[in-house]
């Protein structure tokens, strides 16, 4: 009987040396997950933050290409700079008088035909 003490005394302790080594290592698997899913989620704040950024650059620069597409700007810039304003009645042509308009093309010689 004292044989069979002595084995289950020596079975406890290893199992409770086997319950302590899973134990610790359930710490440190436990802590390494949670200092990954910190970083992670360190990592998405950092990445919603430029988000936001890049999305009010994108409002900004919507902005000004609306200003600069602007009927009433390039109006303004053509006739400020290149002189240009409505074209008048009088400065249109018909499509015979485009044609009329046009210098007669004349025809190419080439070496076969001398």
């Amino acid at each position: 009987m004292r044989a069979r003490q002595a084995n289950s005394r020596q079975f406890g302790r290893a199992g409770w040396l086997i319950m302590m080594l899973l134990g610790v290592g359930l710490v440190v698997v436990l802590y390494t997950i949670k200092t990954r899913a910190m970083q992670s989620k360190a990592l998405v704040k950092k990445l919603e933050h430029r988000l936001s950024q890049e999305q009010a650059s994108v409002q900004i620069l919507t902005a000004e290409i609306a200003y600069l597409k602007s009927p009433e700007r390039l109006r303004r810039l053509a006739s400020d700079h290149l002189a240009l304003g409505p074209v008048k009645a009088k400065q249109t042509l018909t499509l015979e008088q485009a044609v009329e308009a046009l210098p007669k093309k004349q025809p190419v010689k080439t070496e076969d035909a001398q």
